[in-house]
């Protein structure tokens, strides 16, 4: 198929290249777009015992009830709020030789679930008669487009087709245009030059005209970038305002696949920059951040829970510069000055290892391990913290029919910890208090009389410890009076930094605190009636898992309609 584009008012320029297998001829103007189109022979594909009608260059598009034929789209990009105009004229008509009727293919449908799904199609007939050009508009990438669609066959037979089309497009010309080299317009809209923004602030992204660094972690705790990593990853951020240095983040969780409405919106994620004091961002200065894995501990004032991912490993925040002004990690005094004392909290464990794929329902999709019939089975529970004050969660799950009455044994360090009878449960959660946890190792013993396939999903654990060995764990203080708190954090030295992360997005420093025998005495007012604090040292800063440059963007509509939006790499495409 070859298309000319052509203008006849204010000619551009003209050119002549290949892509795919077009051949354009361009030279256009920013408000006229004069195309030909040349449609090849087309052609008769089997398809079991149906046949399909294939044009090189041109997919197959199906109008319910009939079967495929071949469509052309072209795109445009058009002043939003404008009224183009379209004018066609089917210049050539040609036979094909074919019959009247001919047993054509349905678009496939896909029957069945799971690994047994199949495609159909069914014998249908050609569409009726119908308007061989048409046009419509859509909001795509930040501006309108104009969509110009061909049908060769559209006069209800398959013995003609159109096979030469003329269209000219036509629009105003408002100031504000913008090149389209260097977009995705450019790749959407081949031959057009000039694109015109919506001005309208509902649909902007702020990924949009900005240089981009994806950081993806895998670990909750703080991060530490260089610019010097920055730059050995491609993105050239040396020498930008330290100011200007932005990051942002989703809440990497899980869609609820039950509510289609359901929005994850991006927070801006507050960093504490080093350059120096100059406000340049170079060689040798680095940038902080507070990272949350995608299984991590969410905090409230009465519970602390986990939330599980099963599609990803890594969480990623966004570090922009150039732009707007950052949001950064705040500071509060924390001299001693007195309070009520507070001695302790609460720190979380979480042990999940995904090692057998069995999905039954559960949140991931894996399994930890299989606890055999009436044989015991031994699980590895790790806590840095002893107490006697624990609270122990335990998820099992029995696979295949729904089990009926059956023993569950649990011992943790040979000491019986849950011994109970369940009846008609496929996934059994038990949350037990005062449980005693040693500082080390915990051997979890897990025993069950039920005769089908049994697991363990996975185990928690939420010690109470001292604030003054608590360093380097995230510790929740729940149930805290109004006012200041008098804290001894520890252990630490004269050079770790202390923060308040109860809102992970937006940590703040506690700075001003005193340091004697590696114990920081502070007072703080958390200003609520929770907390979580982290005291880390230098050292143990995180790095991220990779750092690399981006062009990110947000969905803001399609050209068309569909159920399924299926998301997939790069490296994925010959596969989708």
């Amino acid at each position: 198929m070859s298309i000319d584009y052509i203008s006849k008012l204010h000619p551009a320029g003209s050119g002549r290249f290949e892509l795919s297998v077009f051949v354009l001829l361009l030279a256009l103007t920013a408000f006229r777009h004069e195309v030909t189109v040349e449609v090849p022979q087309p052609v008769l594909t089997p398809v079991g015992d149906l046949v399909e009608i294939h044009v090189p260059g041109i997919n197959q598009m199906a109008a319910d009830g009939y079967g495929q034929v071949p469509a052309g789209r072209y795109f445009f990009p058009v002043p939003p709020g404008s009224d183009p105009m379209l004018e066609w004229v089917v210049e050539e008509t040609s036979r094909t030789g074919w019959g009247e009727r001919i047993p054509l293919s349905s678009a496939p449908v896909p029957v069945g679930t799971g690994f047994e799904v199949r495609e159909e199609r069914a014998s249908r007939s050609i569409p009726p008669a119908h308007q061989p050009v048409s046009m419509e508009t859509a909001d795509l990438l930040g501006t309108t487009i104009a969509i110009v669609s061909i049908s060769p066959f559209s006069y209800g037979s398959p013995s003609v087709y159109a096979s030469r089309i003329s269209f000219v497009l036509s629009h105003d010309d408002p100031p504000g245009g913008r090149p389209v080299r260097g977009t995705l317009l450019q790749h959407l809209c081949p031959g057009s030059t000039t694109w015109w923004p919506r001005m309208e602030r509902s649909p902007e992204s702020p990924f949009w005209g900005r240089p981009w660094a994806r950081i993806q972690v895998d670990e909750t705790g703080f991060f530490s970038v260089t610019c010097q990593e920055l730059e050995a990853a491609g993105c050239q951020v040396s020498g930008v305002p330290s100011q200007t240095l932005a990051m942002f983040s989703g809440p990497g969780e899980m869609f609820d696949p039950e509510d289609r409405t359901a929005e994850h919106q991006l927070h801006p994620v507050a960093i504490s920059v080093e350059d120096g004091g100059d406000g340049v961002f170079h060689q040798g200065d680095s940038l902080l951040f507070y990272g949350r894995g995608l299984w991590s501990w969410s905090f409230t004032a009465d519970s602390l829970f986990r939330s599980p991912h099963r599609y990803d490993l890594t969480n990623t925040f966004w570090l922009t510069w150039g732009g707007e002004n950052g949001t950064r990690i705040g500071t509060a005094g924390a001299q001693p000055s007195g309070g009520t004392l507070w001695e302790s909290g609460t720190v979380p464990f979480g042990f999940e290892e995904e090692v057998l794929s069995n999905y039954q329902g559960n949140r991931t999709g894996w399994l930890w391990g299989f606890i055999f019939e009436n044989t015991p089975s031994y699980f590895y529970l790790g806590s840095p913290f002893q107490s006697d004050l624990a609270t122990f969660r335990l998820a099992i799950l029995k696979a295949g029919t729904t089990p009926w009455d059956h023993n569950l044994v649990a011992e943790l360090d040979g000491t019986v910890v849950l011994d109970t009878i369940a009846w008609g449960m496929r996934h059994e959660y038990y949350s037990l208090d005062s449980i005693s946890v040693s500082s080390g190792g915990n051997m979890l013993k897990l025993w069950s009389d039920w005769h089908g396939s049994t697991y363990l999903d996975y185990a928690e654990l939420l010690v109470p410890a001292r604030l003054a060995v608590s360093a380097g764990y995230p510790v929740h203080l729940s149930g805290i009076p109004p006012g200041p708190l008098s804290l001894s954090i520890g252990p630490v030295s004269p050079e770790a930094a202390i923060y308040d992360i109860t809102d992970p997005f937006s940590p703040v420093e506690l700075i001003g605190w005193s340091h004697s025998d590696s114990i920081a005495g502070l007072t703080h007012d958390p200003d609520g009636d929770f907390a979580v604090l982290l005291a880390v040292e230098p050292q143990f800063m995180q790095s991220p898992v990779s750092i690399e440059p981006a062009q990110p963007g947000r969905l803001l509509g399609t050209s068309s309609e569909g159920d399924v939006l299926v998301a997939v790499p790069g490296d994925m495409y010959q596969a989708a």
